[in-house]
C-alpha cells in the first residue's frame, strides 16, 4: 500500500453521551488526517444526538445516520458502516473508547510494512469511566509482528477472541465486503466471527504499543456479556459454525471443546457466585464422553 490510504472512521453509538465528546475529540485530533468520519446512532435514548450535533460543521464528518428503531445488534451497525464507507481502510471507533493521537498514523504504517495484511491491531490500555488509565491491558499476550490469517486463527481466534476491542483495529474494507454477513447473527461474539472470516482474506499485523484506550464501565458491552454468560454460550455456537463451514479441522474442534470444558468446569473462581450459569454453559457444550475424559485428564495433569 504505497499510496496514502483513505480511512473511514465509523463511530457506532448507543447511549454513550457521557463518553462521546472524548471519543470524537480523540478522532479529530489524530496526526493522520486523511479520513472521513461516519457517526451511526442506534436510536439512543440519552442526549447523544445533542453532542453529535455540535460536530455538524466538522469538514471531515461525512454523515450522521440515526436509526428510528434500535437495531438490536452492534454488528448490524458495523455492517451498515462498512457499506457506507469509502475508505481503503476502516476503523470501528467504539463510542465509549478513546485513543492516542498517533493511533491512525501508526496503524496505517503497519499496512506499508505488511501489504498482505487485512487486519492491523494494537495493544489496548484499559481506562475507567473518568478516562484514567488502570495500568492493565485487555490482552497480555506477546504477539509477533505479523501472522498469516490461518496462523492467527489456529493460534488464537480458534480458542477465543484475542482481538478484544474493535477500537484497536484498522482493517481493509475490500476484505470486509467479501465475507459473509453471518457475524451479524451473533450478538455477543459477532466480532470474533468477523475477525475469523476476515482472516481468510489476508494476514494480521500487530503493534505492541497501547495506542487504543478501552473503557471498562458498568454498561460496557464486553463486561455485560461475560457477566451474563452470553459470550461463553456463543462460543459454542461459533465452534458449530466453524465446523459446519469447514473452517476448523475435526482434531482442532476436539481440542477446542476439551479446552472450554476444562476451563468452565474447573475454573470455579469465575462462577463461584453463579453455579447455575456454570452448569447451563456446560450443558450447552454437550460434550462427548471422550471430551469429558480428556478434560478430566488435562485438569489432573495441571494440578
Amino acid at each position: 500500500m504505497k499510496e496514502t490510504p483513505f480511512v473511514s472512521v465509523i463511530v457506532p453509538n448507543y447511549n454513550h453521551e457521557e463518553f462521546l465528546r472524548e471519543r470524537l475529540d480523540s478522532i479529530l485530533k489524530q496526526t493522520y488526517t486523511h479520513f472521513e468520519l461516519i457517526i451511526l446512532d442506534d436510536c439512543s435514548t440519552d442526549n447523544s444526538m445533542e453532542v453529535i450535533n455540535q460536530y455538524r460543521e466538522e469538514p471531515r464528518l461525512k454523515m450522521v445516520v440515526r436509526n428510528e428503531q434500535n437495531s438490536g445488534s452492534p454488528f448490524k451497525q458495523w455492517n451498515k458502516g462498512i457499506q457506507l464507507a469509502q475508505g481503503n481502510l476502516i476503523w470501528i471507533a467504539e463510542s465509549d473508547d478513546a485513543c492516542s493521537p498517533d493511533f491512525l498514523a501508526t496503524m496505517v504504517e503497519k499496512y506499508r510494512e505488511h501489504p498482505d495484511a487485512v487486519i492491523a491491531f494494537c495493544r489496548s490500555q484499559i481506562i475507567n469511566e473518568k478516562g484514567e488509565k488502570s495500568g492493565g491491558f485487555t490482552c497480555t499476550k506477546h504477539f509477533r509482528g505479523f501472522y498469516t490469517g490461518r496462523e492467527f486463527i489456529d493460534n488464537f481466534l480458534m480458542w477465543h477472541n484475542d482481538i478484544t476491542n474493535a477500537s484497536s483495529v484498522l482493517f481493509k474494507r475490500e476484505g470486509a465486503l467479501q465475507i459473509s454477513g453471518d457475524y451479524m447473527n451473533y450478538r455477543s461474539s459477532g466480532d470474533r466471527l468477523f475477525w475469523i472470516l476476515l482472516c481468510g482474506k489476508g494476514g494480521v499485523s500487530f503493534e505492541d504499543i497501547p495506542l487504543n484506550y478501552h473503557r471498562m464501565h458498568g454498561d460496557n458491552t464486553t463486561a455485560t456479556n461475560f457477566i451474563s454468560g452470553s459470550s461463553y454460550k456463543q462460543d459454542v455456537q461459533i465452534l458449530k459454525y466453524l465446523e459446519e463451514h469447514h473452517l476448523i479441522s475435526k482434531w482442532n474442534a476436539f481440542r477446542v471443546k476439551k479446552y472450554n470444558i476444562t476451563f468452565i468446569k474447573y475454573r470455579d473462581e469465575i462462577f463461584k457466585d453463579n453455579k447455575a450459569l456454570q452448569k447451563e454453559i456446560l450443558t450447552e457444550w454437550n460434550p462427548s464422553i471422550w471430551v469429558k475424559l480428556a478434560s478430566w485428564i488435562s485438569n489432573r495433569l495441571n494440578k
